[in-house]
């Protein structure tokens, strides 16, 4: 059995065409295509109810009830949304950086940092470098970015807060979506931003108490390979 969990997998006719695929080359007797985020749901809760937000290079947050109801928010894409994501708050960070270059915000050491670690040079040099970047490439300067935030710099500290309020907005959205909920539901963070030991771990579970929901937070990490393994299981013995 060979179950692939996959980013962008969300769209019916995407899976159809991958399983399709794979099953003309044989490369197991029994193919399972589901998104990463459903496998990384398996792995936190199995086949109970939770509510998952994951917070990475990209967002999405996944639930489902005692009852076997599920639903999502978010996953949308970098042009569409990733609120909350690390691409979405390197992107931002640019754009505060530029900004402050033109005097049309304020003063921030995003600016002379931001330009320093892409050694591009010179502001201007953020053209052609975040033009031709890969997402991950960008996203990858969220953690800078939480530092000079925790340094005291209030753009970056406004721009962090903005992505806390954004990853805990998809919890809450599902949370009310799927009410009533017979029992609360557990809530896992998982993602590079949000998993057990990431920078953003301890803001969002503060940030998570404070809505007053009372939602327990799951406290271990969450693996989506792990996850995929079980759900390959599963289709076996099916």
């Amino acid at each position: 059995v060979l179950c692939c969990a996959l980013a962008g997998a969300g769209r019916e006719s995407a899976r159809n065409a991958l399983q399709q695929a794979l099953e003309q080359h044989k490369v197991a007797n029994v193919v399972r295509v589901t998104t990463d985020a459903e496998a990384a749901l398996e792995d936190a809760f199995g086949r109970g109810p939770g509510i998952l937000a994951i917070a990475g290079t990209g967002s999405i947050a996944w639930a489902r009830t005692p009852d076997g109801r599920s639903a999502r928010v978010g996953g949308w894409g970098q042009i569409l949304g990733d609120e909350g994501s690390g691409y979405a708050l390197a992107i931002a960070a640019l754009r505060a950086a530029v900004r402050a270059y033109d005097g049309r915000g304020p003063e921030t050491q995003l600016l002379p940092e931001l330009v320093r670690l892409t050694n591009v040079g010179s502001p201007e040099g953020l053209i052609p470098w975040v033009s031709v970047g890969a997402k991950g490439v960008i996203a990858a300067l969220a953690p800078i970015v939480i530092r000079i935030a925790q340094k005291g710099d209030a753009v970056a500290k406004e721009i962090v807060d903005q992505t806390i309020r954004s990853i805990v907005e998809h919890v809450e959205t599902l949370y009310r979506k799927m009410s009533p909920w017979p029992v609360e539901p557990q809530v896992a963070f998982s993602g590079g931003l949000a998993a057990p030991g990431r920078p953003l771990r301890i803001p969002l579970v503060a940030a998570l108490a404070r809505l007053g929901l009372g939602l327990e937070v799951l406290d271990r990490p969450i693996d989506a390979a792990r996850g995929a393994a079980n759900l390959a299981r599963q289709a076996r013995a099916a």
